[in-house]
């Protein structure tokens, strides 16, 4: 299936829409407490979209064989690294918690959707939770700079990969940015790792393109680390660190590491112009 690429006005409508849906995001986030439940993290997201009349669209969504979601937002915590269905989980001081939502809005060129994941730290943040928060924004601004007309994909995913061992994190691969407009997934698919793929590495990033960048970053593990030094004349030029590994629960969707480090993730639009790349969702 072809690429879509959008006109400067389509794009400008994108962006207006774009604003609105990230305001939307943005309130709810800051809306979370300790002692909510994810839950009533999920119905507070549900009214800000609400007061926008958007039309969330992640409830009855499916995946390969994946249950229908369940709900109007994705609500992970801590060790959760993404696609938390919401439910009787209450959130604690010091948690880090994300918001991944999606939506249509109408737009004066047409309903566009909108998707868009930020994370929070909670209460009295620890260390823990505000180092890994800075480390996916990091993470996350490195691939966007990356972002040029006439460059492949693989520029992009090696800014990523730099920024991620920078900053001492592992990013999850397989659980991808994409292209959106107005279908909620549109091509191309873009993972930015955390290793590498030659098919998608090789797309070249044209002016008109509408994605979504979204690093999930993963704590570092003192097994990992050993890992790294032990072997570290085979390590690769990009000097990654092992993939992180997750699960799937009985639910069919949340996905959490396997030996209960914390993830964060990241998410926005970006339509890339003849000058760059130009945040939708901000």
């Amino acid at each position: 299936m072809p690429i879509p690429l959008r006109s400067p006005e389509e794009i400008n409508d994108i962006a207006a829409a774009g604003a609105l849906f990230w305001s939307a995001l943005h309130r709810a986030a800051a809306k979370l407490r300790p002692g909510q439940t994810t839950a009533h993290a999920n119905e507070v997201i549900a009214a800000e979209l609400a007061q926008i009349n958007a039309t969330p669209i992640l409830r009855g969504y499916t995946q390969g064989r994946s249950p229908s979601f369940p709900a109007i937002a994705c609500i992970s915590v801590n060790e959760q690294a993404v696609h938390a269905v919401p439910g009787p989980r209450i959130l604690t001081d010091g948690d880090l918690v994300t918001i991944d939502t999606a939506a249509k809005l109408q737009g004066a060129r047409g309903i566009w959707c909108l998707d868009a994941a930020t994370s929070v730290a909670l209460g009295t943040p620890a260390h823990r939770a505000t180092a890994l928060l800075l480390a996916a924004r990091a993470v996350l601004d490195a691939a966007i700079q990356a972002l040029q007309p006439g460059a492949p994909w693989a520029t992009v995913t090696d800014a990523a990969r730099r920024a991620a061992s920078r900053a001492g994190v592992r990013l999850l691969g397989n659980y991808s940015g994409h292209g959106i407009g107005r279908r909620l997934h549109e091509p191309p698919r873009l993972d930015l790792g955390p290793l590498k793929n030659p098919a998608d590495e090789r797309l070249i990033l044209r002016p008109g393109m509408v994605f979504t960048i979204e690093p999930i970053v993963i704590e570092q593990t003192e097994r990992v680390t050993e890992h790294v030094t032990t072997h570290a004349t085979t390590r690769t030029a990009d000097h990654q660190h092992p993939p992180a590994e997750v699960t799937t629960a009985p639910d069919g969707w949340t996905v959490s590491t396997t030996d209960n480090t914390w993830a964060a993730h990241e998410e926005r639009m970006i339509a890339l112009e003849r000058s760059g790349p130009r945040i939708l969702t901000r």
